[in-house]
């Protein structure tokens, strides 16, 4: 179980996301997660909505960890595909630095009215285990847009750059 909380700095807007998710290993060198998330968003408009979501990682070697993700959404009606690649490198004990790409694939989840690529996406992930049960963790990423986003902007009358930095901390405690 999970929940996370984030905000924007530039805009009046905040999500929370209250979730479970089941870890499967299907072989040596293949783990599936399967889950359900409720999301609740605040700001100029208040709205929810609830995903199904899974993923497919191959982990044949540690060091470049090839994912597929899938993430259903109820309100939208649609799904959202994303192809990465993860390269962890334990730093030290226990300092884990995850550089990664991704290529993001919308169904009707983002914007009704286009569909394909949505974006691109580079980003570095880090982790310190403080204990046993507490880690902290933090990321950052670069987001380019791509044609579902521009054509959705442009359909809004929206000129400006759409491309997107991203950045946040996380306490993780474990059971």
């Amino acid at each position: 179980m999970y929940a996370t909380g984030g905000r924007a700095d530039s805009q009046d807007y905040t999500e929370w996301n209250l979730g479970v998710e089941y870890s499967i290993s299907l072989s040596d060198t293949v783990e599936a997660n399967l889950g359900y998330q409720r999301l609740e968003f605040y700001g100029d408009e208040r709205c929810s909505d609830n995903e199904l979501f899974g993923d497919l990682a191959y982990q044949a070697q540690t060091w470049l960890i090839p994912t597929l993700s899938y993430t259903y959404s109820t309100q939208a009606g649609g799904y959202f595909l994303e192809v990465s690649i993860h390269s962890p490198w334990q730093l030290s004990q226990g300092l884990t630095v995850t550089p990664y790409v991704s290529q993001a694939f919308d169904f009707q989840y983002a914007s009704e009215e286009h569909n394909g690529v949505n974006h691109f996406q580079l980003g570095i992930e880090a982790e310190c285990l403080i204990s046993d049960r507490l880690a902290l963790s933090g990321h950052f990423s670069r987001t380019l847009a791509q044609e579902d986003i521009k054509l959705e902007a442009r359909a809004d009358g929206n000129e400006a750059s759409l491309d997107q930095t991203y950045a946040g901390i996380h306490l993780i405690w474990s059971l």
